[in-house]
């Protein structure tokens, strides 16, 4: 007899000579989300700032309530995380880790912080709409063709109200630079896709690398490995066979459309959802210390990055004194509070030093209560 507890999933049995072998949890893409943004409420309709809510609307058991307005002229909001999306709404993180709330994620007005990005046609647009794809970031400029509702839009940078996209051919990873608009007369067509987040397993033998595939089944070419340096951007999963795959967003790497990466076989995970623990500098450190972000758990690792003040530090795991940080910044040395490069880059914070504390889990005076991160082998 087994028994699964904890939150609801979809659960995979497999059966070897009719006996009940293993139960393997498949992923849900209900697990944690991240996604590094820039907020612009002067972009907002009417240009009266951006309105925050507790929820989304629709929830008969939390009606929706205001909570306030983000009302910043001329310039944007840094260091923000979006945390969860519903529809067009996103959940989003301030820079000390407290909850700003629900917003309307239109396109002018949350940016993701680094590229690419994936989006996805707005959850207001008919089911059965086609949105025109471009040469040229004009109105004018010719027509290349249409992608269908359902279709996720792989993002290479953001020119006013036109995203540049990579089309993608026969498989062969050569793709074309096109142009589609975010919206039209200030209705949003396109809105970002927040990834969940997800990590090697931590069984897994140190060193080990993992395949990724041009389409979700074993058979399927081979495109690149992965190192269990990486955290991994997920954006779409395939539950439907025998074993679960990921899409991915492989990092440092050429365009891919379709990065698939097997999550699990049929007796041990391969990949988990990052569970992410808040940490802060510790408050005896001077009030203007910065610390480096490294890129190995090394004393003379290369610094790539720096983190200052009371912003949260999003933990993944522990590993002896080194903890792995979720990065949340878009490049250079992460300015103002910042945490270095782009979500998935190999990135680690020393936790003391001797007998003196750097980075102490996040008290929960006026933030969600953290706990210390989990270790890893």
């Amino acid at each position: 007899r087994s028994r699964v507890t904890g939150a609801p999933a979809t659960v995979k049995v497999v059966f070897v000579r009719d006996h009940l072998t293993q139960v393997v949890p498949s992923p849900t893409m209900s697990g944690p989300k991240h996604l590094a943004v820039r907020l612009f409420p002067g972009a907002a309709a009417g240009g009266q700032g951006c309105n925050v809510y507790n929820g989304p609307p629709g929830d008969p058991a939390r009606p929706q309530a205001h909570l306030g307005t983000v009302n910043q002229e001329g310039s944007s909001v840094e260091g923000l995380a979006a945390v969860d999306q519903e529809g067009d709404w996103m959940k989003l993180e301030q820079p000390d880790g407290s909850e700003l709330g629900w917003i309307e994620a239109s396109p002018a007005v949350v940016v993701p912080l680094a590229f690419p990005a994936f989006y996805r046609f707005s959850a207001s647009l008919p089911e059965n709409t086609e949105l025109r794809v471009r040469h040229g970031a004009a109105e004018d400029a010719p027509l290349m063709g249409t992608l269908k509702a359902g279709a996720l839009v792989y993002g290479l940078s953001l020119q006013g109200p036109w995203l540049r996209i990579a089309l993608f051919g026969d498989g062969t990873g050569d793709f074309t630079e096109a142009f589609m608009m975010t919206s039209v007369q200030s209705r949003a067509t396109l809105i970002p896709v927040v990834p969940s987040l997800y990590m090697f397993a931590p069984d897994l033998p140190n060193g080990c690398s993992l395949r990724v595939r041009s389409n979700p089944h074993g058979e399927a070419p081979e495109i690149a490995t992965l190192t269990n340096e990486y955290l991994l951007q997920i954006v779409d999963a395939d539950t439907s066979g025998d074993v679960a795959w990921l899409r991915v967003i492989l990092p440092n790497a050429a365009p891919a459309e379709h990065a698939w990466m097997m999550a699990n076989t049929s007796d041990r995970h391969l990949l988990v959802p990052v569970n992410p623990t808040k940490y802060r500098i510790a408050p005896q450190l001077p009030a203007n210390c910065s610390l480096r972000v490294r890129s190995k758990p090394e004393a003379e690792a290369d610094v790539i990055g720096q983190v200052t003040g009371s912003v949260a530090i999003k933990v993944a795991f522990q590993a002896e004194n080194w903890l792995r940080i979720i990065m949340v910044g878009g490049g250079g040395e992460g300015g103002e509070g910042g945490q270095g490069s782009k979500v998935g880059a190999s990135a680690w914070m020393m936790a003391a030093s001797g007998d003196q504390h750097l980075l102490v889990p996040l008290a929960s005076s006026g933030h969600d209560q953290a706990t210390a991160a989990p270790s890893t082998p």
